[in-house]
């Protein structure tokens, strides 16, 4: 799943943790609890419950949830339809109503970036493998094998009988839009639970739930794409919002002194090449960020900001490699830019 570096401020400065540890009251009067899962560490902090039983569920949530839209657990939804479509004759998969529900929402960015959001990328993710155990460097040849299958429009969603079928030699990969989902579904366990203030962070989309102790919105770090980890471009004040973002930082390779990052373009089954580093999505839904912030990058600058511009719910910055930032009026007006070296063009 998609891994995004966000750097999380509270008085200071706050970082994750390394692996899972018990739930525990701790002196600032909140709980927490962390654990290994989507590929990252995943933390919650509640600020208005002392309950440590309401968080043991919600890891194992996570759990079941990844279990189901991984594409390289066997059995999981994901798995099951892309082993049906090396079929000769790939006939419809049953899967779970969130199955239908993430790939439904996954196939609406699809149409709405016009085809730059492409949840059928899988075969080319994999020949690629960046971030992955074996990253290489395909030739135009192996690329061009591939892109006849990375179509969204080939894939039939059965709603009515939860079903799943693609073309063969096609693949599904829903990890640049899970995680936010998972997310957004936290959130609704955590408020059935009597939860109203917590802050989650799944390995980079990080979601505030309410304000802090005292109506005081949560002071969340912007990862700068130029430099190491936990090393911020601004800070920005949230509350009730998820905050996502894409960048060629986040999963990259180095060949012969070029870097290709993980953002692929569906077009050319090459590295996405434009002037963004980095794109970040403010939203009231984790998923709608994930979906937003890989097709407003992979759209490009103008395209990008004019759709960020025009969208309601959403506000938007735009890195670029001139190192100048562009954003929605909206994003500007709670953000602080921290990096000097960076110009906000307004």
């Amino acid at each position: 799943m998609k891994r995004i570096l966000i750097i999380l401020v509270l008085s200071i400065l706050l970082v994750g943790c390394d692996s899972s540890e018990s739930s525990q009251s701790v002196p600032s009067g909140y709980i927490q609890d962390q654990s290994f899962a989507l590929g990252t560490v995943v933390s919650i902090k509640i600020y208005d419950s002392q309950d440590t039983s309401i968080l043991p569920p919600i890891f194992a949530y996570i759990d079941e949830l990844e279990s189901v839209f991984s594409r390289t657990m066997a059995g999981s939804d994901m798995y099951n339809i892309n082993e049906e479509g090396q079929k000769a004759s790939p006939q419809p998969v049953k899967v779970s109503e969130e199955t239908i529900e993430l790939l439904t929402k996954a196939l609406e960015f699809s149409t709405l970036s016009e085809g730059r959001f492409e949840p059928t990328i899988a075969p080319l993710v994999a020949l690629w493998d960046i971030g992955g155990a074996f990253p290489y460097l395909p030739n135009d040849a192996e690329i061009q094998e591939l892109l006849p299958y990375v179509d969204h429009k080939s894939v039939v969603v059965n709603t009515e009988d939860r079903t799943v079928q693609i073309p063969q030699g096609m693949a599904l990969d829903l990890g640049a839009i899970a995680k936010g989902y998972i997310g957004d579904k936290v959130v609704e366990k955590l408020k059935a639970a009597g939860v109203s203030q917590a802050l989650i962070n799944l390995g980079g989309n990080v979601i505030t739930m309410g304000a802090k102790p005292g109506d005081k919105p949560f002071l969340i770090g912007i990862q700068n794409p130029l430099a190491a980890r936990n090393i911020p471009l601004g800070t920005i004040k949230l509350q009730d919002t998820s905050i996502v973002s894409s960048g060629t930082y986040e999963r990259f390779m180095e060949v012969d002194g070029v870097v290709y990052h993980h953002i692929l373009d569906p077009e050319t089954g090459f590295p996405v090449d434009n002037e963004i580093l980095q794109v970040t999505i403010l939203s009231d839904k984790s998923v709608d960020g994930d979906g937003y912030s890989t097709s407003l990058f992979s759209m490009g600058l103008d395209e990008g900001l004019a759709l960020a511009n025009t969208t309601e719910g959403i506000e938007a910055a735009f890195v670029t490699k001139d190192l100048s930032l562009y954003a929605t009026p909206g994003f500007l007006e709670i953000f602080t830019l921290e990096d000097s070296s960076f110009t906000i063009v307004e």
